[in-house]
């Protein structure tokens, strides 16, 4: 490893928690992966460093991801959450900080009947914007899905707090709807 790739390497290291050893490794590696891709690795490893996202430590352009989020977001409201999924993924992967596309990304990803991701990714959301009810909400839907329906009610707790007073809200009608699913699981037996 080079100088600057060990110089580099710290950073990294401290930026994902990582030990010496496996820093230089993930150094390494995205060096190699950049340079077969033609990139420079030099840049990324930087910018990584310096606690850029992905996507601006390659120099991809804010509009660009805006337009991305824009196709996704019509792929949804037209119904294609299939066409929408990997818009979302490449969204998640350029810039990992911004928690519409962890909610996109889950909403897809639920439909395609993977809670496990789907529940990480409306975690993402969660962590980057905790003030925001509608990753809750999912949250509440995927453990009721999964047989965790105590979790489930606490998760629809976290919601009301953070939905706050609009009554025709279309989220507050679906968690009253999982509210009573969840009720008549409890007076029949069923659920965690």
């Amino acid at each position: 490893m080079t100088d600057d790739l060990a110089l580099e390497a710290t950073a990294l290291g401290e930026m994902f928690a990582l030990d010496a050893r496996d820093e230089g490794l993930l150094a390494e590696q995205l060096a190699a992966c950049a340079a077969e891709r033609g990139l420079q690795a030099d840049r990324l490893i930087r910018g990584l460093a310096a606690g850029r996202s992905i996507g601006a430590a390659l120099g991809v352009s804010p509009a660009l991801g805006e337009a991305l989020y824009a196709k996704a977001y019509r792929w949804c409201e037209v119904g294609r959450l299939d066409r929408a999924l990997p818009l979302f993924r490449a969204l998640c992967i350029v810039d990992g900080t911004v928690a519409d596309y962890w909610a996109g990304y889950g909403l897809c990803l639920r439909t395609v009947d993977q809670p496990d991701l789907a529940e990480l990714a409306f975690g993402m959301a969660a962590a980057l914007r905790p003030d925001w009810a509608l990753p809750f909400f999912h949250l509440a839907a995927v453990a009721a899905t999964t047989g965790r329906d105590a979790e489930s009610a606490a998760l629809l707790d976290a919601f009301d707090a953070r939905v706050g007073k609009l009554s025709d809200d279309p989220l507050k009608v679906e968690a009253s709807r999982l509210r009573l699913v969840l009720a008549s699981r409890r007076e029949g037996g069923g659920g965690g």
